[in-house]
């Protein structure tokens, strides 16, 4: 992290506090303004974001009209906000 090697951490803990690794991992990250993610979902968000980033299959929306998208996609409305949502399903 320090060399600026590492663009991305995912970090999902399984213990808590600042002496375990995780924690330090965590700390480090901070300290050298390192992305980190902490969950699955966050990193399952983050990797279908950068996937539709690289197919350029992204766009941006206000929050209200996601329903409007994805009735005319004929999807289901999930009950969590999604970081990144391609602009077609």
């Amino acid at each position: 992290m320090a060399n600026k090697e590492v663009n991305l951490i995912i970090n999902t803990p399984t213990k808590t506090g600042h002496l375990t690794d995780e924690g330090k991992i965590r700390a480090s990250a901070a300290r050298l303004n390192t992305p980190i993610l902490s969950t699955a979902a966050a990193a399952l968000a983050a990797a279908r974001a950068i996937k539709a980033m690289r197919e350029k299959d992204w766009g941006v929306a206000a929050l209200q009209d996601y329903r409007a998208m994805q009735e005319r996609a004929g999807c289901l409305i999930e009950t969590t906000v999604r970081t990144a949502m391609p602009t077609h399903a």
